[in-house]
């Protein structure tokens, strides 16, 4: 239908007259847009297209103005009684009361369509209240986009009406603008009703906040979705007062394009929900079409999360990328509890890291001094856990001394942790060792001063840390075995905002020999823990010795007949780190002796006497058969060309395997093509692999055989290792498994068989050739040095004096057989004497407590500094010339007296 432009304006000055109000106002609007449609109806009936001032004028006429007015005020919320419409003071009253309606209405649609969703946003931007209580509302920043389109709608939407009724003229412009409007109030739709679903359940409880003024913002979508179909009506009424808008329909078009926009945004949410869910599912088969899904769709974070954090039922996730809305949604709006540890396996299983190799999610917006306070779950236990954010290691100090004739070094590892949250962290870590090597010294400073451990029983000290730590929240630092060549430290409390905990770890290393003139050693390092460690950290090194010393970037020294060596380490290098040592001046020490400091008889001297052991062969054949087992976990991928090299170098005694799934425990690679296309995903439990390992070595009649492990992280206390315990303990042919861990991190399997003669440490290796190298050893064993021990109440004729440091390794020989020993009275027998010559075992650990009180409660022996390791020092270049000139002197008199 087409208006004239005297049409128009007569309908205007009817209404007008009638209202007394002015165009702007929503009773002039409501009238305008009624009597527009009559007339419109009345002239569609006559069968014109065009409507003229005649035709509105017969129109008013019938409708009656005194008539239609008394509908329109009755209709209205204001009450102005009986008044007659002639009288000044009357309308004046009425156009009093019908501006205040107006402007209240104005205010109530600014607060709840503008106001309150800005608030909304703004709150849960700057503290993430709705993540930290219920859900994430705006995990990213497109949904922060999409929620602030809201109230920016309705501001254009505000603006857009005023002009329009300012200006009853319809522009080109505002055409335009008409239509953007339109398309956006259709966009957002979409977005303002899933928020009301998802905020649904809250209402109740949020309509009671209200009267504590604390439930007003979960309000904000549904107050919305009212104010959206407010508006939607009012641009009905504007498209039917302004002909030129009738032709508009942006609104479906934009509804579509929201639907569509909230469909690719949240929908692969609800997939990585579905993916997660069945991961973490109890049932195998569905459990590992979960970890494809994830695989396909994500959810690694999520499950990190919950590997750090859980999700305990009826609680608060306040960390790292809280509940989602499809885990809501998908779980009937109820909260389920998630265990850390079936995360962690999950984790590994997918990605093939542990969990604690990546940094914990970051803290969620806001909170931030609350999330502090998060309880350390694994504070006290047994693993090393997730990194603990806020916790760093602050320096690191190693000084260490070589000495030639007993072939041992004597490390002192001085290390800082500092702690920057508001509450004090417990610091937790696994220092892999040199092969065969053990801490023999611990000490902690408390309260500025250096103080010694007691070693005793793993039970006991175990229960003394926990005792102390856990219960009393004191000052203890604990040392036990947790795996072969691998140690457990944990020290508590490091003091919050910035406070420093301080400890020194002595670590006793046997040299590894590569002939009788060069030998050469590993330095210990941080294979897991729960700190960060900055990427400006270096570990200060300084070694010195009566060998010549030598390592890669380091600084010379030499005194004498001692050299030292000097360099500052990157943490990442510190595992490949090597000293390598040649004795300038070889000579047979054969048979080596000290007075034994630990011995309370009369015997108390001690000899060490060296021999060499031929392997022993079984058939007349000399080489060994080595089954080499590779860990096909994601971690070892990098690792694939070193072993493909390697792999190009075998000989016939040598067959590598790599370890398979539930189907084919174990796949042979006879070719180095064939193992470059095997795909290293995921985590691989590697126990039924080595034990169908096992198996085949068994197989090998009339010849010995051996088992080498490639492999990382096995960070999941698989249900299989039992088995391989008893495989291991109960078989009836001897079959020894050396493990090398190419990758860091804890492994459960190492853990469990820690006490097993059968199962050894293994090798560091860093590149093909150490692989090679290594191989070689196994294949063909050239004879082992071994030790025969003589204890003597007088000093041996023939031998060489030397340090203390070999009745500690005695000490840790003799425990090492009494722990591989079938039953319990022999390691029963290792026990005081690794506590006694102070060593940390298998059978035993070390503790330091912060008083003498708390060793007494918790019946340990009050340590002293009796017999404690201590690095010789070297004497000075002046000190030697001293003692030089004197014997001159002493030489020259003796002769004039002649």
């Amino acid at each position: 239908m087409e208006w004239t432009d005297k049409a128009k304006q007569a309908l205007h000055d009817y209404v007008g007259k009638t209202t007394g109000q002015p165009a702007t106002s929503d009773t002039y609007q409501d009238l305008f847009s009624d009597l527009t449609a009559h007339v419109e109806e009345e002239v569609h009936q006559s069968g014109n297209t065009t409507i003229h001032e005649n035709a509105v004028l017969t129109v008013l006429g019938k409708v009656g103005g005194d008539e239609f007015e008394d509908e329109v005020i009755g209709s209205s919320a204001v009450n102005i009684g009986q008044q007659n419409t002639g009288s000044l003071e009357a309308n004046l009253n009425t156009n009093n009361i019908l501006k205040l309606q107006s402007a209240s209405k104005i205010f109530w649609a600014t607060l709840f369509t503008i106001i309150l969703p800005v608030i909304a946003l703004g709150v849960e931007l700057a503290t993430g209240a709705s993540k930290f209580g219920i859900f994430d509302p705006i995990p990213t920043w497109i949904h922060v986009v999409l929620i602030a389109l809201v109230p920016i709608t309705f501001i254009l939407y505000s603006c857009l009406k005023a002009s329009l009724v300012k200006d009853q003229k319809v522009t080109d412009d505002k055409l335009k603008h008409y239509k953007v409007i339109t398309a956006l109030m259709g966009f957002i739709f979409p977005a303002i009703l899933y928020y009301t679903l998802l905020f649904l359940p809250t209402t109740p409880f949020a309509i009671i906040g209200c009267l504590f003024l604390m439930g007003f913002l979960p309000l904000a979508p549904i107050v919305c979705l009212i104010g959206w179909f407010c508006a939607l009506s009012a641009l009905n009424m504007l498209s039917r007062h302004f002909i030129e808008l009738r032709k508009v329909s942006f609104l479906k078009w934009g509804m579509l394009a929201g639907f569509l926009s909230l469909l690719v945004l949240e929908v692969p949410s609800y997939l990585r929900q579905d993916a997660v869910t069945d991961a973490m599912s109890s049932d195998l088969e569905v459990q590992e079409k979960g970890i494809e899904k994830v695989l396909r769709y994500g959810g690694e974070e999520e499950i990190l999360s919950y590997s750090y954090y859980g999700n305990p039922r009826g609680g608060m996730n306040s960390r790292g990328s809280g509940k989602t809305a499809a885990y809501w949604v998908s779980n009937g709006f109820k909260s389920k509890r998630i265990d850390p540890k079936i995360a962690r396996e999950v984790y590994y299983r997918i990605t093939g890291e542990p969990f604690n190799a990546i940094k914990p999610p970051e803290a969620q917006r806001g909170y931030t001094e609350f999330n502090e306070f998060d309880w350390d779950h694994d504070h006290g236990g047994d693993i090393v856990a997730g990194q603990t954010a806020g916790l760093e290691l602050h320096s690191s100090r190693m000084d260490m001394h070589i000495d030639d004739a007993s072939k041992l070094g004597y490390l002192e590892w001085i290390i800082e942790f500092k702690n920057d949250n508001r509450t004090a962290k417990e610091a937790r870590m696994q220092v892999a060792l040199p092969h065969n090597a053990f801490v023999s010294k611990l000490t902690l400073w408390v309260n500025g001063e250096e103080c010694p451990a007691s070693f005793n029983t793993v039970g006991k000290v175990k229960a003394a840390y926990k005792k102390i730590a856990v219960q009393q929240r004191r000052d203890p630092v604990l040392v036990n075995v947790s795996g072969a060549d691998r140690v457990m430290l944990q020290c508590f409390p490091v003091p919050s905002d910035g406070g420093i905990m301080k400890m020194k770890v002595g670590i006793t290393i046997p040299l590894d020999l590569i002939d009788s003139e060069a030998s050469k050693t590993y330095l210990p390092y941080i294979a897991v823990r729960n700190f960060g460690i900055s990427e400006n950290l270096k570990h200060e090194l300084f070694a010195q010795s009566d060998l010549v010393l030598s390592s890669a970037d380091s600084s010379k020294q030499k005194v004498g007949t001692f050299s030292a060596i000097q360099m500052s380490i990157d943490n990442q290098d510190l595992k490949s780190q090597r000293i390598d040592c040649v004795d300038m001046t070889p000579t047979d020490h054969t048979v080596i002796w000290t007075v034994d400091p630990f011995h309370a008889g009369d015997d108390k001297y001690l000899e060490r006497r060296d021999h060499m052991t031929l392997p022993e062969i079984t058939g007349g054949d000399v080489a060994n058969k080595v089954i080499v087992v590779i860990d096909s976990s994601a971690s070892l991928q990098k690792w694939k060309p070193m072993i493909a090299k390697s792999m190009g170098d075998k000989t016939a005694n040598v067959d590598f395997y790599v370890v398979g799934g539930r189907d084919e425990k174990l796949r042979k690679c006879n070719t180095v093509e064939e193992f470059e296309e095997i795909e290293f995903k995921g985590g691989v439990d590697n126990v039924p692999a080595l034990r169908e390992a096992l198996r085949i070595a068994k197989t090998y009649q009339g010849r010995s055989s051996s088992i080498l492990w490639l492999h990382g992280s096995q960070p999941v206390d698989f249900s299989t290792v039992p088995g391989l315990e008893q495989d291991l303990e109960r078989s009836l042919i001897s079959v020894p498994v050396y493990n090398v861990a190419l990758e860091d991190g804890a492994n459960y399997i190492l853990k469990a068989l820690k006490n097993n003669t059968h199962f050894r440490g293994g090798y560091r290796v860093v590149d093909a050739g150490d692989l090679v190298e290594v191989i070689g050893k196994i294949e063909t064993p050239m004879g082992e040095s071994k030790h025969v021990w003589v204890r003597g109440p007088s000093e041996p004729e023939g031998g060489q004096k030397v340090w203390d440091q070999i009745a500690r390794e005695w000490a840790f020989e003799s425990t090492q057989v009494a722990v591989t020993g079938r039953k319990s009275t022999k390691a029963d027998k290792g026990i005081p004497v690794a506590a006694r010559y102070q060593i940390v075992s298998p059978l035993s650990g070390a503790v330091v407590l912060e008083s003498n009180a708390q060793y007494l409660e918790t019946g340990l022996e009050i340590p002293d500094w009796e017999n404690s390791a201590e690095i010789p020092v070297v004497p000075e270049p002046s000190s030697s010339l001293l003692v030089l000139m004197g014997v001159i002197i002493v030489s020259l008199r003796r002769k004039r007296g002649e």
